[in-house]
Order: structure tokens, then sequence, then C-alpha cells
């Protein structure tokens, strides 16, 4: 009893020696000064050398305090024979101090790697060839300049995600993150109803359709989208289809289009008005990108038509894998989830909800 009393002393006042060091370390940080001016933190050894000094300090003074209470005569031995060891940390603590500088900061115009003995040094985007999986461990990546020398290895994380969005968006390549991504999303999704998948589906393509064509109105889209989720959904797919270019080019003129493939149901206002979008964009064309991209509710419509929960949960995951697979080709990241966490998967299909609220259009086009 006593000794396991002992061993949570122990790990609790190593933990305190661990959070002091810690709060010291953020408090006298010598990086904050580029922090101020709208850097972020990609790699940094800080913790590891607090993590090393709280080692060193808990260590010193355990063999310390034991020493001096139950062994009086061991403080004047130790002081005798611990001269090298205590020259060893020192000297030790001392040749590690130029290396607690060495972090890499980053900004939208690229690169700050400071360095041992070599100083500042800014890298900016075009120095920049691409970001690879460091091969023995999956949970970090290099990067590499534009005559492959490695610059710098960082986990990837939340912060570091920003990181590679704005490299991307910077055009260097990155290998290997798709996948890594795609289960990220996949087991998020699996936390939602199939409505609120269908509502993040159209989430995604809102934020591609905005960010590559920002000069044009995308309202006759986006709400052909979201009014899916007010009613049934062979209704709503059959609404939203007029916005699928490979539909609406197939024919020549309106009335052979509405008729063959709207069976009467599309006005002439919203042909025209849709026809003038596309004009410029696609011929109605399967293979050009916008179409794919629109084609991607339908698709989720027959994954889900006539099937189980369960099958439609995992066909659908197809279409996700496609929408992220175009996201990424432009650098676009993926939109924030959590507006739709309300959705549990626990509601199964999920019911009707005006999910006007979660468009960017929408919400544009009424303040305008």
């Amino acid at each position: 009893m006593i000794g396991m009393l002992v061993i949570i002393l122990l790990i609790v006042y190593s933990a305190f020696i661990f959070s002091l060091r810690y709060l010291v370390g953020v408090i006298t940080f010598w990086g904050k000064e580029y922090l101020k001016q709208g850097y972020c933190i990609l790699q940094s050894d800080r913790s590891s050398y607090y993590l090393l000094d709280s080692a060193i300090i808990f260590s010193l003074s355990v063999i310390g305090l034991y020493s001096y209470r139950f062994h009086p005569s061991l403080v004047q031995m130790a002081a005798m024979r611990g001269v090298k060891w205590t020259f060893f940390l020192v000297l030790l603590f001392l040749l590690s101090l130029p290396f607690r500088k060495r972090t890499t900061f980053y900004n939208e115009r690229g690169l700050l790697m400071v360095k041992p003995f070599k100083g500042v040094q800014p890298i900016s985007w075009h120095e920049i060839e691409r970001i690879e999986k460091m091969r023995f461990q999956s949970k970090y990546y290099i990067l590499f300049d534009q005559d492959g020398k490695r610059l710098v290895s960082f986990p990837l994380n939340k912060k570091t995600k920003q990181f590679i969005d704005l490299a991307r968006q910077n055009g260097v390549a990155c290998a290997d993150l798709s996948e890594i991504t795609m289960k990220a999303l996949e087991k998020n999704l699996r936390k939602l109803s199939m409505t609120g998948r269908l509502c993040y589906l159209f989430m995604c393509m809102e934020v591609y359709l905005v960010t590559l064509f920002p000069e044009r109105d995308w309202s006759p889209v986006a709400k052909r989208c979201w009014q899916w989720t007010k009613n049934y959904w062979n209704e709503s797919c059959e609404i939203y289809s007029a916005v699928v270019p490979e539909f609406l080019f197939e024919f020549e003129g309106y009335e052979k289009t509405n008729e063959i493939n709207f069976k009467g149901t599309l006005p002439e206002k919203d042909y025209r008005e849709l026809m003038a979008l596309f004009t410029g964009l696609t011929t109605g064309d399967e293979e050009d990108e916008i179409n794919q991209l629109l084609m991607l509710p339908i698709d989720f419509c027959n994954a889900c038509e006539g099937a189980s929960l369960s099958w439609a949960s995992s066909e659908s995951m197809d279409v996700f894998r496609d929408v992220q697979n175009l996201l990424s080709k432009h650098g676009i990241p993926l939109p924030d989830m959590s507006k739709i966490k309300h959705m549990p998967a626990g509601d199964g299909w999920g019911g009707f909800v005006d999910s006007d609220y979660l468009s960017i259009i929408i919400k544009k086009d009424i303040k305008n």
C-alpha cells in the first residue's frame, strides 16, 4: 500500500515538474516575435527538451532528497563520485542550447526555418517541391526543396493539416496524403445520418463552386441542392437533376430537353437560367469535371435507392472519395463538419430538415 502511494506521488511530482517546465518554456519562448508577426509553428523540438530538463530535475531532486533523508552519508559520497556525472549533464545542457531554437515557422508566404549555427532562413513556396510520407513513420511527412534536399519532417495532425492545405494552394505537390484524408473523412462520416452525409456532400460542392468560379451566381444550383432534405428523396432527385450539365445539354432546345429528360417539369425560365450559368464552363460532356461534381448527388441517391441502411452507408463512401479528390486536386480544404454534428448516425436515414442555413451560397444570395 505504501509502495503504491509512493509511486503515485512520484508520478504526480514528475507531472508537476514537467508542467512547470512547460509553463516556463511557453512564457519565455524565444519565437514569440514570429508568432506576433502571423507565423505558425510547423515543427519544433521544444517539448523534447522540456521533457529532458524535467527528467534531469526529477532524478537529481529525488536522489538528493532520498540521500539526505535516509542516508546522510551518501550525500558526501555522491558529491565526490557525482562530479563526473554533474559535469557531463552540464556539458550536455550547454551543447543542447543551440539546438533548442531549431524551429520551423510558416505563413502565407512560405517557411521560416531557424537552424543551429545557420540562423534564420526564409524559404518561399516556389522553392519547395513536394511533401512525402516518411517511409517508416506513417504519421510523419517530409518536406523537400526543388533540389530534392530534405528541409524538415513534421507529424500529421490538425495544426499541420492547415500547413498542408496552404502548401497545396501554393502549388506544392503532396504525395500520399489523400488516403490519410479520406480515412479521417470516412471515420467522421460514419458518425452522421445519411441525410447528414448528403448535406456534407452539398457543402463540399458549394465550396468547390465558389472557390473556382466566384464570379458566377450559383444560387440556382444551391437551391436545387438544399431542397433535397425537405422532400422525399425520389422527388428531390428529379428536381435536382436539372443542374447536371449532362442532362441539361443532352438535347438541343428547351422543348425536347424538358419533355424527354425532365418529363415536362422544368420551367423554361429555369432552363434558360441554367444554360446561361454553364455557358463557357461545360458542353455537357460527362467527362467534364464540373459535370462529374454535379453528378455526385445522383450517384449518392443511386447508391441508396432500394438498399439497406448498412449497404447504402458503405456504398455511398465512393461518392465522398470522388468529391475529396476533386477538392484536393485544386487545393481546396474540406468544409467544417461540426456544423452538421446534430445529424448523428443514430438517426439512420435521417428525417426532413430545413438545411438552407448550411449553404454559403444561399446565405450570400439573401444578403445581396
